[in-house]
């Protein structure tokens, strides 16, 4: 991935690439803002209409008056290397082919501080899998919903509602996260963290969680 500030600093000609120069200049504004008031950068990405609480960064590619910053993850992140602290992202991934999961995993790695933490959740393929095996999809609320008749039906729609595109386990995604470049991963339960800036802010149950920290 070529993120945005080497597009811009390559002085790579594009059509967007006005729209990236913008996009880098609300970025060091939101950056300097934060710093500004000794909240560091703190970014909520696929943050949706979801708020934290006010010293987090909410990203998203809808516009929505929630989100302070839209942007597809994809083109990269307009941030320096080295200049935030803490990354959340709550069942996103799950939404980005395989190949651009690992690309923002990358882009991630490179704009945390030493230190610094991305706290991901996402769906445990295993745990849908595990559903299927039991038949036990009817205890789940959204079924319903969704107009779920039957066992396969709920499995097929697991992995292709919501947009989803690629669905992990632990194994996968320690793989994933450690080719980022992250060695210091943590298994964690929901809301509870060695972090206590990334405690309580869960909402997703059914999650496979994992703290990675940038050595």
């Amino acid at each position: 991935m070529i993120n945005i500030i080497a597009k811009i600093k390559g002085k790579i000609h594009s059509a967007d690439l006005h729209g990236q120069k913008s996009l880098l200049q609300k970025a060091r504004s939101i950056t300097a803002e934060q710093n500004a008031k000794g909240l560091g950068l703190k970014l909520h990405i696929g943050s949706g209409d979801l708020i934290i609480n006010e010293s987090w960064i909410n990203i998203d590619l809808e516009h929505c008056p929630t989100v302070d910053l839209s942007l597809n993850v994809l083109d990269g992140l307009p941030f320096e290397e080295n200049s935030v602290d803490f990354v959340y992202s709550e069942h996103f991934i799950e939404h980005l082919p395989k190949q651009g999961t690992k690309e923002f995993l990358g882009e991630v790695f490179r704009i945390l501080k030493p230190g610094g933490v991305h706290r991901i959740l996402t769906p445990d393929i295993r745990g849908c899998v595990n559903v299927f095996l039991a038949d036990t999809w009817r205890q789940l609320g959204w079924t319903k919903h969704h107009g779920i008749e039957t066992s396969a039906d709920y499995l097929n729609q697991t992995m292709r509602l919501w947009g989803h595109q690629f669905l992990f386990d632990k194994e996968t995604l320690s793989k994933f996260v450690e080719h980022a470049g992250y060695a210091d991963l943590t298994w964690e339960n929901l809301s509870e963290s060695r972090f206590p800036e990334l405690r309580g802010i869960d909402t997703r149950t059914h999650s496979i969680i994992l703290d990675a920290v940038k050595a």
